[in-house]
């Protein structure tokens, strides 16, 4: 929730409705599916600050799709404007550069996929050098997805059953990384558009 003084202005209806991707190999589209990823950017970048409130009261969820192609087109469409609105704060928000913190976890995300390409690669180098020390690390991080798998679980019971849908969940973002960045700069993957062009 923000002030809607904030963004009762001319110059916030300007910036809104002309929300331009500006792809990296040239062309542009206008884009219409990162509403939140923008007002959350413009606030920033306008001198204000974006504050949470953390409280049972405050909490607003996503509602994901039921059928599986409309929920993979709705992460594409989540994961598309993440990584657009990421790769703009490294160097559209001087806060990013000025906090190290910030800088760091900004960065770990742009380039998220690639170190996930560079862990999976030193994992196989290492089970053919240190094949005991590996599979210990191993055991390692499976433990604590478990651990991590478990507090969910109590916290949402009914989902137990679906243990297998949770663990797609959390790692589709790495499954699908390669659609997502062929795709960054279109914006067609959002779902009520496709609906619509359909029933027409």
């Amino acid at each position: 929730m923000y002030r809607a003084s904030l963004f009762q202005t001319p110059a916030f209806y300007c910036a809104f409705l002309n929300d331009i991707w500006h792809g990296l190999f040239g062309g542009r589209t206008r884009v219409n599916s990162s509403e939140d990823c923008f007002t959350s950017r413009w606030v920033i970048r306008n001198g204000h600050v974006n504050a949470s409130q953390a409280m049972p009261e405050t909490l607003v969820t996503r509602v994901p799709k039921r059928a599986f192609r409309p929920w993979l087109m709705q992460l594409v469409r989540w994961e598309c404007s993440t990584i657009r609105s990421f790769l703009r704060s490294t160097w559209m928000m001087p806060q990013v550069r000025r906090d190290p913190l910030l800088a760091r976890k900004t960065l770990e995300k742009v380039f998220r996929d690639v170190l996930v390409g560079i862990h999976l690669w030193a994992w196989v180098v290492s089970v053919g050098k240190y094949r005991m020390l590996t599979f210990a690390l191993m055991g390692y991080y499976v433990w604590n997805v478990v651990q991590s798998q478990r507090a969910f679980f109590r916290e949402y019971l009914y989902m137990s059953r679906y243990w297998w849908a949770v663990l797609i969940a959390d790692r589709a973002g790495v499954i699908i990384a390669p659609w997502v960045w062929l795709t960054v700069g279109v914006d067609e993957w959002h779902i009520s558009e496709k609906a619509a062009s359909k029933k027409n």
